[in-house]
């Protein structure tokens, strides 16, 4: 059996498809460096699977403020505000009204333009007020407003203390998505109750619109913020009915500090258009989600001495240190201590694509399922179906597959019409060796279980998927075994039964997750085997790929030079592939590829 934080697997066996199951889908974002367009990266291990968003979105936070009294384009990534010349705010010797006289008067008119892809929001206000010159300044008390929006808003009200642009008068939070604009008419009127001692005071303002990428909230962490592309969309998990809703992006939808990593889906086309117009909170049926991923955000890590800090042992080992870092930085050190102090900080290779930075990657959830699959038998299926990849819970892993057809259906992820996505937005592709262990040593930092302090001593181990109840009803994503290294169970625990396991042992369901709770991702540890792309020496063996492997593959596979895990990496050992650094933790096996048995198995 095996551990999210080790490369062990006994299987000496070839690269027999039997006794594989599909990799996870494992999504990462790539962004060129110094270059406009940004990429999202989808890989699979058979089981896992991954994606890359490529150009047409930008993703620069941006936040900004702009007021309107003339003529003014705001462009602040792909967002614009428009004001139209000449339209004051103004009132000045007016006489009292009723609201059906107000909503007649001249409206102040504006624009707000979303040039991107993506979702935006925005509040809209007014500013300090000023009174003409050698007049009084009028009290707000008595001023009505209305606001109307091509997008069918209206709002009609009073407007009270106006004292700045955060306490003023804000519409109310606002979205305006991606390639879509919104004209807006702001009426200012007296209130017909209007008392004579206002006579002879006036009221003159500006609009202000502060505007900022809809994704901008960021956890105490200091992880890079979650970058979704067009098709993801991010939830949350509803503990009251045992549902994910979608999440509010500009609040609390996750936080690294208390092992909640960011989840998102991929749903049905059909459905995208309605689920991604709904408020935050709507629940999304877990029928309409076809692929589920959890974030890993670009991080640097070390490890002291031979077990970790506060490791005594290799069956308790400790933590590894992991900071965040933004993509820009790339840190090369030794990946361990020198002395009692974190150093020698080394970024995973996981977070560099073709030679370039991700700013992190998605990361399938689950074990890939074979979609409509009613028993393991009918998972078991050695073709190149892309649309019959799903990432859910309770699904019967794909089984028997080549390596070859798994690169292949990973990367036909990107431009399946059975999940919305576009090549030109996505490049998809099977796991790599790096990629899984950067998931690996996040889930043994702070930042994961380890972290998680709902779990002690050895339950800090990731909780085995050990579910086989018959030869035609087993291997299902999800499924706990409540416990580490525990033997097969003819009942599957759910990944969402959050009852409690005992003292020490956290939840029954999410134990066997990354973070101990239902935000991380299962099926690391038990389930099936899986294929991820880490090859020895080239090796082409049984997987089915024809050509040679280091050209047309060399970005989306990770060769090893040698059998042995401290040499395999030219001479020496390989740093954030989870092969010698973290060999024997938790008292699994170590398992390297060697020449009759060419490609990387992890899980089983």
């Amino acid at each position: 059996m095996s551990n999210v934080n080790i490369c062990y697997d006994e299987f000496k066996r070839e690269n027999r498809k039997e006794d594989i199951v599909m990799a996870k889908f494992r999504k990462i974002n790539e962004q060129e460096q110094g270059a406009s367009k940004n990429a999202i990266i989808i890989m699979c291990l058979f089981i896992l699977m991954g994606i890359v968003a490529l150009g047409g979105t930008s993703y620069a936070v941006f936040s900004t403020l702009v007021r309107g009294n003339q003529t003014v384009t705001l462009q602040a990534g792909v967002f614009e505000i428009e004001f139209q010349d000449g339209d004051s705010l103004k009132l000045d010797s007016l006489t009292g009204m009723s609201d059906s006289e107000g909503k007649r008067t001249n409206p102040y008119r504006f624009t707000i333009k979303n040039t991107g892809n993506m979702r935006a929001v925005y509040k809209i206000s007014l500013s300090d007020a000023e009174p003409a010159e050698g007049k009084e300044l009028l009290d707000t008390e008595y001023l009505r407003y209305q606001i109307t929006g091509t997008d069918g808003s209206s709002e009609t009200g009073k407007i009270k203390g106006l004292e700045s642009f955060f306490k003023g008068q804000e519409k109310s939070l606002d979205y305006v998505e991606g390639s879509n604009s919104i004209d807006y008419e702001l009426r200012l009127w007296l209130a017909s109750d209007v008392p004579d001692s206002v006579q002879g005071k006036s009221y003159r303002s500006k609009i202000e619109v502060n505007a900022s990428q809809e994704i901008h909230f960021t956890d105490p962490s200091g992880a890079n913020i979650p970058e979704l592309g067009d098709r993801l969309i991010p939830v949350v998990y509803n503990t009251t009915n045992n549902e994910w809703e979608k999440a509010n992006t500009v609040k609390d939808w996750y936080n690294y500090e208390e092992q909640r990593w960011a989840n998102a889906v991929v749903v049905d086309p059909t459905k995208y258009e309605a689920i991604s117009q709904n408020a935050a909170g709507t629940t999304i049926p877990m029928t309409d989600i076809l692929q589920m991923y959890v974030w890993i955000p670009r991080y640097s890590y070390t490890i002291k001495d031979q077990y970790g800090k506060n490791g005594t042992a290799a069956a308790t080992p400790g933590e590894i240190d992991v900071r965040f870092i933004d993509k820009n930085t790339k840190e090369e050190g030794t990946a361990k201590y020198s002395g009692d102090s974190p150093s020698g900080w080394y970024t995973p290779d996981a977070f560099t694509l073709g030679g370039k930075n991700l700013s992190g990657i998605w990361v399938g959830k689950f074990e890939t399922g074979y979609k409509d699959a009613g028993d393991t038998t009918g998972a078991e299926v050695d073709a190149n179906t892309s649309s019959k990849a799903v990432i859910r819970p309770n699904e019967y892993a794909w089984r028997g597959i080549t390596v070859n057809n798994i690169y292949d259906t990973a990367k036909g992820i990107a431009k399946d019409t059975a999940f919305g996505m576009s090549e030109t937005t996505y490049d998809s592709h099977a796991m790599k060796n790096d990629e899984w262990g950067a998931v690996a040593y996040l889930t043994q930092s702070k930042y994961g279980k380890y972290g998680n302090d709902d779990y002690k001593g050895a339950n800090k181990e990731v909780y085995i998927n050990n579910f086989y109840n018959t030869s035609s009803d087993g291997y299902k994503t999800g499924c706990s075994g409540e416990a580490p290294g525990v033997a097969t169970s003819k009942t599957c625990t759910p990944y969402n039964n959050l009852d409690s396991a005992g003292e020490g042992a956290g939840q029954k369901g999410p134990g066997a997750s990354t973070t101990g709770n239902i935000y991380g991702v299962y099926d690391m540890a038990g389930g099936a085997w899986e294929y991820v792309m880490g090859n020895y020496s080239h090796t082409v063996g049984s997987s089915g790929f024809t050509g040679v492997l280091d050209t047309q593959y060399k970005d989306y596979i990770n060769f090893y030079t040698t059998s042995t895990a401290s040499t395999a990496c030219s001479g020496s050992a390989c740093k954030s592939h989870a092969l010698s650094e973290t060999a024997g933790w938790y008292g699994d096996d170590q398992y390297t590829v060697y020449s009759s048995g060419p490609w990387m198995h992890r899980g089983g």
